[in-house]
């Protein structure tokens, strides 16, 4: 296909694209909402045939490592996908941790954002926190880790999420090896 990576998930080279970028970067939401109301399919454009295309961060990629919570709320209820990677397969979750950006983090989060993900290297969002010395992230995001994981176990146990139980945390933290000896139930 003509202006295609390899890569079929990637979006090709867009007139308005740089501009679209740009605007996230600086968190300028009222010429991200024009380009996007007249350019619908810059949502994903990941810098392909621009200056910024060689680490493939979407809109919300630079949102989020420059801290435009504005316009990472705005992206988020626009529809933009949280769990997209970069060209190293880092979510804005990543990037947002690598750059020190909590309330970016915490608007990701609050979003639905997937702090389970990892990157090409391995690397959870919080393991970049840890790696740059950002420990308040990284205890944020084991904090929304660690609540996904349980949440995913007591749904595999078939416990429905209007009605969970102590006794059903109990035992999705035992599948986890974790100890209980200390929670009661009353």
């Amino acid at each position: 296909q003509l202006g295609m990576q390899p890569n079929a998930n990637d979006v090709p080279m867009l007139p308005h694209g740089k501009e679209w970028l740009e605007a996230a970067k600086a968190g300028d939401t009222a010429a991200m909402e024009q380009l996007l109301a007249q350019h619908p399919e810059v949502m994903g454009y990941r810098g392909k045939g621009c200056s910024l295309g060689f680490i493939g961060h979407t809109a919300l990629h630079w949102a989020a490592s420059k801290g435009n919570v504005k316009a990472l709320r705005w992206l988020a209820e626009q529809g933009a996908d949280l769990s997209l990677g970069n060209n190293a397969n880092s979510t804005a979750l990543h990037t947002a941790s690598q750059n020190g950006q909590q309330a970016a983090i915490e608007v990701l989060l609050d979003a639905g954002a997937d702090a389970t993900l990892k990157d090409a290297e391995g690397h959870l969002a919080r393991d970049v926190a840890v790696e740059r010395g950002y420990a308040q992230i990284a205890r944020l995001l084991d904090a929304s880790a660690g609540k996904a994981c349980l949440r995913a176990a007591l749904l595999s146990l078939g416990v429905d999420e209007g009605a969970w139980k102590v006794s059903a945390m109990k035992d999705a933290l035992r599948r986890g090896a974790v100890s209980c000896e200390a929670v009661t139930e009353k």
